[in-house]
């Protein structure tokens, strides 16, 4: 097993910030000063110096994750348009691409050699891709996290929206259809960064809620086209090693399959899909049966 180590929490910054600031019984605990104060993201260079120290001789680290989904421009200021993000706040306190190069530089002082794992704003998007500074560090890598459309892939058992289907994909009011050609053109910008860059992008993250209809060849399609590209890939269960909580919290878990009455570990179309194309994993297959871990 490997592990790629990224903290979603540090000075300034609490885990309600992405997924509960809505929430009223979050407000107590919800701490997002981070994007607000240059004292508090020299903290998260530091917290990442002293944890590089730490892990750097640990052979089953591959990687740093800097932050877990920066999410400044859609969190403070309500803007999910790049454009008209980096048009008024580039280089302010908001500015991701102003904060990660210190933690990197914090870094590279214990360790020249972990590669270090950076994305992009509104939650490592695909959108905002073009839009990340590169830095001149050899060993700093690009990724996204890849759950578009959220209106598919994050719906509650109700689940009226299907692939293929047809509806608002981008929340823009018009329905647009969506099935493996709207993933095709989706998934053409990371095509046009690496084009540009000459840098090779992975997918951190993707997933898909168990019960949203079509999953299962949602997951084959995409996962097709991320191998038509040569991308590295990781599945994102949202699993806990809390037992009860795993259970209670079960969405994005495809052991369980797509029934979300069903909160036992089965064989499933779902795990069969994720394991035929992590079959083809002969470079540095892991030594884990992950159909039964």
């Amino acid at each position: 097993m490997f592990a790629t180590i990224g903290f979603r929490t540090g000075p300034g910054r609490a885990d309600w910030s992405i997924c509960c600031a809505d929430e009223d019984w979050a407000q107590p605990y919800l701490v997002d000063t981070v994007w607000l104060d240059r004292q508090a993201q020299a903290g998260w260079a530091d917290m990442w110096r002293y944890a590089a120290e730490h892990f750097r001789d640990q052979h089953i680290v591959v990687g740093y994750k800097l932050m877990v989904e920066p999410n400044a421009a859609a969190f403070h200021l309500g803007i999910y348009d790049p454009a008209v993000f980096y048009r008024d706040y580039a280089g302010s306190t908001y500015d991701w691409n102003s904060f990660f190069p210190a933690i990197i530089a914090a870094i590279r002082e214990v360790d020249s050699q972990t590669p270090i794992l950076v994305s992009a704003d509104d939650f490592s998007s695909i959108e905002w891709l073009p839009y990340v500074n590169l830095v001149t560090d050899e060993r700093t890598l690009y990724y996204v996290d890849q759950y578009a459309p959220h209106a598919y892939t994050h719906q509650d058992a109700s689940a009226i929206f299907s692939y293929p289907g047809t509806f608002d994909t981008d929340f823009d009011g018009d329905s647009e259809v969506f099935d493996l050609a709207w993933l095709e053109d989706h998934l053409n910008g990371i095509d046009a960064f690496m084009a540009q860059t000459g840098e090779h992008v992975a997918v951190e993250e993707f997933g898909v809620n168990r019960w949203s209809p079509g999953a299962v060849n949602y997951l084959s399609d995409e996962m097709a086209l991320f191998e038509a590209r040569n991308l590295n890939y990781a599945i994102w269960e949202w699993a806990s090693s809390w037992k009860e909580y795993s259970v209670e919290v079960n969405d994005f878990n495809g052991k369980f399959g797509t029934d979300s009455e069903n909160v036992n570990e089965m064989d499933n179309e779902l795990l069969d899909v994720l394991i035929s194309y992590w079959a083809r994993n002969t470079l540095r297959p892991s030594m884990v049966n992950w159909a039964q871990n």
